[in-house]
Parts: structure tokens; C-alpha cells; sequence
């Protein structure tokens, strides 16, 4: 890599900590000393080390140093989790372990998975298990159970809407 292509990448990481600085509530004087290397100054910076790794499941961080400076960043994975092997965010997925708390792998991606009403309307389907709604009725519009009526509609079948508490009750 060429000194030229190496300021230049470098510079790249240094705005990019400095974004990240901002945001994850790093001192205010480092990202101002970073934003403020003119770019003659930058071709003078040596590049002296590089390390990846996990910080739990969830979270990678990079450390590097400069001949000026020493920076660490940590950044979310979500919706994925960390791969400890190649010590950054997984892009993609094989299993839903590979994916963050509270969603799964679907075709290589990880989402958050959708419920949706069984034929019936009389629960909850989704891919973390089964709600049964009676003596409500599944929303279909969210795919969930209905918690207070409006209507009898919004009752299971064989239940009516007591109006006032909002309740679905045998007649």
C-alpha cells in the first residue's frame, strides 16, 4: 500500500472515529483534535497498530493507534451478534444464533419476526411460539391478540364486548 492510499484510509478512520466518538459519548476534545489535522499534518501521522475484536455478543469494537493518537470504538451489531472468529459484526446469517436477541435468521438475513393470525383468528403465530387469544379475537392488521374490545368483532367467538370495561364476556 502506497504512503498516498494509506493517508487516505487513514483519514477515512479518523473521520469515522471522530462520528463515532460524537455519538458514543467519547470527550469532546478528542473528536475536536481529530477534525482539526490539516491534511499536510495527516501524511505525517504513522500508522503503528490495528486490533479488531468482539466486546460480547453484540458489540465489536477497533482499536488503533497513530504516531498522534490512540483510538477505540465500540459499535452495536445489531441485528446481528459478533463473530468471534472474524472479530467484527456478522453481514449476514446461517442460524438464527447468529442473529441478536429477539430476532432470527430468514433467507440469510436476521429480522424481526412478524406474527400473523391463524386461519381461525384464534391466536397469535409467529416464529417465537403460539399466543392464544381467546377470549379475544387475533388483530389481523398486526397479527396479534386483540387486548380490549370495541366491538363484539374483537371478540372470540362465543364472546360479546362489554362496552364500558372494554372486556370480552360470555352472553
Amino acid at each position: 500500500m502506497t504512503i498516498k492510499r494509506l493517508a487516505r484510509v487513514l483519514a477515512v478512520c479518523l473521520i469515522s472515529t471522530a462520528a463515532f466518538a460524537q455519538t458514543m459519548a467519547v470527550p469532546q476534545k478528542r473528536a475536536v483534535a481529530v477534525q482539526s489535522i490539516a491534511s499536510a499534518e495527516l501524511q505525517e501521522i504513522l500508522f503503528r497498530s490495528f486490533h479488531m475484536a468482539c466486546t460480547g455478543t453484540d458489540f465489536a469494537s477497533f482499536h488503533f493507534v497513530t504516531s498522534k493518537e490512540t483510538y477505540n470504538v465500540v459499535y452495536a451489531c445489531f441485528p446481528y451478534t459478533c463473530a468471534a472468529d472474524a472479530k467484527t459484526c456478522r453481514v449476514g446469517c446461517s442460524a438464527s444464533s447468529e442473529c441478536s436477541a429477539g430476532t432470527m435468521c430468514d433467507k440469510g438475513h436476521c429480522v424481526i419476526p412478524v406474527p400473523h393470525c391463524s386461519e381461525d383468528g384464534l391466536t397469535s403465530v409467529s416464529p417465537m411460539g403460539v399466543d392464544k387469544c381467546s377470549p379475544y379475537s387475533c388483530n389481523r392488521a398486526s397479527g396479534t391478540c386483540q387486548r380490549d374490545c370495541r366491538t363484539t368483532e374483537d371478540c372470540a367467538s362465543g364472546f360479546v364486548c362489554d362496552i364500558t370495561p372494554r372486556l370480552c364476556v360470555h352472553p
